[in-house]
């Protein structure tokens, strides 16, 4: 796990929230203060949705994209003053993991990892990125948090 600060906030959240390049990453959790707090859970309701249309290939993994909730987040940030406070936590999908898996050569297969996670945090006019990794079952081997970290640094550099 690295905690990683942004320093330029405004070019990040520009990118978070009327950009594309978080819409492909499950979401988990929204919490966002401004005038009142909102609280969204990522996690799909089955028995609103129904079987078929949890089986189509964007609901198969259980949680709502970023790229559905974007626009919803930003109407409620939008506006004159800066929002109190606001933290999402991303879980990345698993074609994703494949690919990370693949592009890094870490040893540990798709199955065997729960989650790789980004979890955003602004409060106090501060940003700092969290990451995270879950595996299955308990391993001694943290070569998948120290690939995560690095590789979730990098693509954070230019906000740094």
């Amino acid at each position: 796990m690295r905690s990683i600060e942004i320093s330029n906030i405004k070019k990040f959240t520009a990118e978070l929230f009327a950009g594309e390049r978080f819409d492909r990453l499950l979401t988990a959790e929204v919490q966002i203060s401004t005038a009142a707090t909102f609280s969204i859970n990522g996690y799909l309701n089955d028995v609103f949705l129904g079987e078929e249309e949890m089986q189509l290939p964007e609901n198969r993994e259980g949680m709502i994209r970023w790229k559905k909730l974007r626009p919803i987040c930003f109407e409620i940030i939008k506006g004159k003053k800066v929002p109190q406070q606001f933290k999402i936590v991303f879980k990345m999908p698993l074609d994703m993991v494949r690919s990370f898996l693949k592009e890094t050569g870490c040893a540990f297969s798709a199955e065997q990892i729960s989650g790789l996670f980004l979890n955003l945090h602004f409060r106090d006019n501060q940003m700092y990125c969290t990451t995270g990794s879950a595996l299955q079952t308990f391993s001694m081997d943290k070569s998948l948090d120290h690939l995560w970290d690095d590789y979730m640094e990098a693509q954070l550099k230019e906000y740094r």
